[in-house]
């Protein structure tokens, strides 16, 4: 059933992101907005429907860039590796995250929280995929840290040396070979015009996407030696689902 709202959004960068968090968690579709200039720009008309979608919505987060998480509200269970957590830990603490403590990364990130109204997700109520708050390095460049079974996938868990970013995900269901790969993969020829217009300033800003770019590249040679013989449908973290011939 089709309904009317009238919403005066708060004068603040991301506002209209959080209600469509709030409509989304209540299962209320936006149909159409609109507004009026004489009345108040900040005056929002909206036509809803209700749905009766009663899913449970599981997301797995592959790392904590902020283009990463920002629906995590829209879900009712998030999954994260430990470090990813802790990621969201520090933050709430007002310690410098993972991608901030390399000083090449904080013009991006802040930039990035003030496009898009930034707010770290609720860490607390995060599933952990692995070991909690890992301590030290690890030593090898992918290691597989737990199972994930969410019908009709069973995904390997693997986590990445850092060489994106420390934390970083990467799953694998080896029946129907499908891999999701986070950003340790993604499909550069796959992206939007205003995708590539976007990720093209990131080496303009912090030099490198990547913590540690030789790193990252090992990573990805050592993701594509996981997969067995056989066509693969790979879900990287920019641009479309591309498929891998192994």
């Amino acid at each position: 059933m089709e309904k009317s709202l009238t919403l005066v959004l708060p004068d603040r960068p991301g506002a209209l992101r959080e209600v469509a968090h709030l409509l989304a968690k209540r299962h209320v579709s936006v149909l159409r907005a609109h507004y009026n200039r004489v009345i108040d720009v900040h005056t929002l008309f909206l036509d809803v429907s209700g749905t009766q979608d009663q899913r449970r919505r599981v997301l797995v987060l592959t790392h904590a860039d902020i283009d990463h998480v920002g629906d995590c509200a829209r879900f009712d269970e998030v999954y994260a590796s430990g470090r990813v957590i802790d990621n969201f830990m520090f933050e709430s603490l007002g310690i410098v995250s993972w991608r901030e403590q390399n000083p090449y990364g904080m013009p991006y990130v802040f930039i990035g929280r003030i496009l898009c109204g930034y707010k770290s997700p609720d860490y607390k109520r995060m599933r952990c995929l692995g070991e909690p708050s890992p301590f030290g390095e690890q030593r090898e460049l992918l290691e597989r840290i737990d199972t994930l079974e969410i019908a009709p996938f069973a995904f390997e868990v693997w986590e990445g040396k850092g060489g994106h970013v420390r934390g970083e995900t990467m799953l694998i269901d080896r029946k129907q070979r499908v891999c999701v790969s986070g950003d340790v993969f993604v499909n550069v020829h796959g992206e939007t015009k205003p995708q590539a217009q976007y990720n093209a300033l990131g080496p303009f800003l912090m030099t490198s996407v990547d913590s540690v770019p030789k790193l990252a590249r090992e990573e990805r040679m050592a993701l594509f030696d996981l997969l067995d013989d056989g066509t693969w449908q790979i879900l990287g973290g920019h641009g479309s689902l591309c498929e891998l011939q192994r």
